[in-house]
């Protein structure tokens, strides 16, 4: 249950694996905060990301996908499958690189 109310700050406060060296250019649709809706380009290296505004936006999601994808929660492949990522392969590829780790979970007993 994560809502990003601020994409670039977010992308850039979380951490990444180290040996990522990628660009993705990310096309964010966002309903009800302006300055997430557009085009960023996400670049990922030694496990810190700069976010920039612009880029070709090769990949288009919305940004509850990109919250899943964020937490770990959900792979960015099963985003496609789900019909929640639009992209080609490569930028898939990217991405399964800049999101990878062990799938979020979190224990019913409290």
């Amino acid at each position: 249950m994560l809502r990003i109310v601020d994409v670039a700050g977010a992308l850039e406060a979380r951490g990444y694996p180290p040996d990522v060296d990628v660009e993705v250019e990310l096309d964010i649709e966002d309903d009800l905060v302006s300055e997430n809706r557009g085009r960023f380009t996400l670049g990922v290296r030694d496990g810190r990301a700069v976010v920039s505004a612009g880029g070709a936006g090769r990949a288009v999601l919305h940004v509850r996908a990109l919250a899943s994808l964020y937490t770990g929660w959900l792979r960015p492949r099963d985003a496609v499958a789900y019909g929640w990522l639009r992209a080609d392969d490569a930028t898939v590829d990217a991405l399964e690189r800049v999101f990878a780790g062990p799938t979020a979970w979190m224990s019913d007993m409290f």
